[in-house]
């Protein structure tokens, strides 16, 4: 049996009002799910906001790469065509 310290300190924890013990129970059992639906929403929101982030994140990176990419191909093929024309140059040169 609960003293009568605990009995009178049964206080509902958002009003404080004295509450009877099935009461008080009852209370707090609804204060837990509500701060656990409030909890799960949050979470739930913010998983959403990271996954778009995350998607925005992948999508600058996939362009990036495919700039590089581009960028590397079009220096390799100048580098190349110098190459072949100072081949062409050298090759000219020794003929004479």
């Amino acid at each position: 049996m609960k003293s009568i310290k605990e009995i009178s300190s049964l206080t509902c924890p958002l009003c404080t009002k004295p509450l009877a013990s099935e009461e008080y129970d009852q209370a707090i059992s609804k204060l837990e799910n509500q701060l656990q639906e409030n909890f799960d929403k949050k979470n739930a929101s913010q998983q959403k906001s990271y996954e778009l982030e995350l998607e925005k994140i992948k999508e600058k990176h996939e362009t990036e790469l495919s700039e590089y990419d581009e960028s590397h191909t079009q220096q390799l093929a100048k580098m190349q065509s110098k190459a072949e024309e100072a081949y062409e140059i050298e090759l000219q040169e020794m003929k004479r």
